[in-house]
């Protein structure tokens, strides 16, 4: 699935699959996002990205499917979006879960650029930040954790922290953008295989974009020894995309899928992350 006709020639065309080398995604950029970042991306200025929630938007030259990125300088960007006048981040969060539809949007990603200081360690501990306006309004880690697993689960939305800076980002969505070309590799099962059952990509009876996709990530869940429906739904209410998991979840994934599963998860995970 990629853009709609019409939308597809402003993203990269498919590549043959006969080539060895793929050519790398062309990422479409919102006008709104400053010089440096879009430079560190090798952007292309585009209108498409503003009206469907997204600052970035890019189609794997081979899978055809089309990624998207929301990214937000943590705290202050964060929270003024958030408690701020116009409260943009639950409007763009509709945008992108509306832009499933419109535009065949595949994956979704939050980035959130900086890193979050604590007045404590406890999970009653407060956010420390700049935002002067929002003084008065306090948020936990606990609440953090609580809100961001509500976008995610919600919205269909992964949630990625990184550092702060233009070169990080751009190492960060180019290194994403070279794993969308590869996903064609993974995505029918996390072990490379079809799983048990062909996925039936069709809609069914008033099911949603994104639900069609929740359905698709369970499916490749399933596509592995020990998991079956229950499990695979029990993941992905912890991280809804098994596809960008990273080794550092294996220790919950051992506790979620039991240390058999756990451990066949986390080698397939480090298999894919390292191709």
């Amino acid at each position: 699935m990629g853009l709609k006709s019409g939308q597809a020639g402003q993203a990269v065309g498919k590549s043959s699959v006969s080539k060895p080398v793929p050519k790398p995604p062309l990422i479409l950029c919102s006008g709104q996002e400053r010089l440096p970042y879009r430079e560190a991306c090798n952007g292309e200025i585009s209108g498409i990205c503003e009206p469907n929630g997204l600052d970035y938007l890019w189609t794997g030259s081979i899978s055809g499917k089309t990624w998207g990125v929301q990214r937000k300088q943590f705290p202050e960007d964060f929270l003024d979006s958030l408690w701020g006048e116009g409260q943009r981040l639950g409007k763009e969060m509709l945008q992108i879960r509306d832009a499933w539809s419109n535009i065949g949007l595949d994956e979704a990603f939050l980035v959130l650029e900086g890193r979050a200081r604590w007045s404590g360690d406890g999970d009653d501990a407060r956010l420390i930040h700049k935002a002067s306006q929002f003084t008065q309004q306090q948020m936990s880690k606990k609440g953090l954790e609580r809100l961001l697993w509500r976008i995610q689960t919600r919205n269909q939305v992964n949630v990625e922290w990184i550092d702060n800076g233009a070169a990080e980002f751009g190492r960060w969505i180019r290194n994403m953008a070279e794993f969308s070309n590869q996903i064609d590799k993974v995505g029918d099962g996390v072990d490379g295989t079809r799983g048990r059952h062909g996925f039936d990509e069709r809609p069914r009876p008033n099911e949603s974009a994104g639900e069609r996709v929740r359905r698709w990530r369970s499916w490749i869940l399933q596509g592995i020894d020990g998991i079956g429906p229950g499990l695979a739904e029990k993941l992905l209410r912890y991280c809804p995309n098994p596809l960008v998991w990273r080794g550092d979840v294996s220790q919950d994934l051992e506790r979620i899928a039991g240390p058999m599963t756990g451990k066949k998860l986390r080698e397939l995970l480090e298999k894919i992350h390292a191709e």
